[in-house]
């Protein structure tokens, strides 16, 4: 139940920061939570995310501890805030895809289009650096996200499973193996130190379908595939 009730909030969350709508308090929820993000960001950084405590994190953002709990469970949900954030902004980039479009193609579509490293490029770089310099406390703090990412993309897949009059249940399957090569793309950047970018989704999604015996699922496809639903809908 809790996790429901999270997943909702983050949807909610998500979509008036993609719309740009909100009042002066929420606005300002917003800019205590970037800050305790950055602020922590740097401290665990700096020595490590086991290191540092709740009230080091206070005092760095300029805020009791008891305001730090109003934001987050604990210092480690700190690691996830922006992917949840980047997450649940997905959901408004696939529904905005045409309904009968097929789900891969929408989704890469999304992962070419929702730049994280470009909506908020200090989290990014300081969550890069985090990774690389304490790979093993970051690893354990993402790993606690993945069930939260799968019920994203499951309740986005459902969705359009049904508005395509398929059974909805097989978003469950989809949205799991998808979390996983995600993550797993996430991890490889960890280990070799590279850059993590669109092409490295969109080859390990092809190396998926080329090992199950089905064909690529490259940019060049699926501007093809677009082109020929617009030919047909005009029909």
């Amino acid at each position: 139940m809790k996790t429901a009730t999270r997943l909702s909030e983050w949807l909610h969350v998500a979509e008036r920061e993609v719309e740009q709508i909100g009042d002066g308090w929420q606005r300002r929820r917003t800019a205590v939570s970037r800050k305790i993000e950055k602020s922590a960001l740097k401290l665990y950084a700096e020595r490590g995310i086991e290191n540092v405590t709740v009230e080091e994190i206070a005092a760095a953002s300029e805020i009791s501890r008891r305001t730090f709990y109003r934001y987050f469970d604990k210092p480690s949900d700190v690691i996830a805030a922006a992917y949840h954030r980047n997450f649940v902004r997905m959901v408004a980039l696939f529904r905005s895809r045409p309904p009968e479009e097929p789900i891969i193609h929408s989704f890469m579509h999304v992962m070419e289009h929702n730049r994280f490293s470009a909506r908020e490029p200090e989290i990014w770089n300081l969550g890069l650096r985090v990774m690389r310099k304490w790979p093993e406390g970051w690893e354990q703090a993402i790993a606690q996200m993945q069930p939260s990412a799968t019920d994203v993309y499951r309740t986005m897949f459902a969705e359009r499973l049904q508005i395509q009059g398929r059974d909805p249940a097989r978003a469950g399957i989809v949205s799991a193996a998808l979390t996983a090569i995600i993550l797993e793309v996430c991890r490889e950047a960890e280990r070799t130190g590279t850059p993590l970018e669109f092409k490295n989704f969109e080859a390990a999604i092809d190396e998926l379908f080329i090992s199950l015996g089905g064909l690529k699922v490259t940019s060049t496809k699926r501007k093809r595939r677009a082109g020929s639903l617009k030919t047909r809908s005009a029909k």
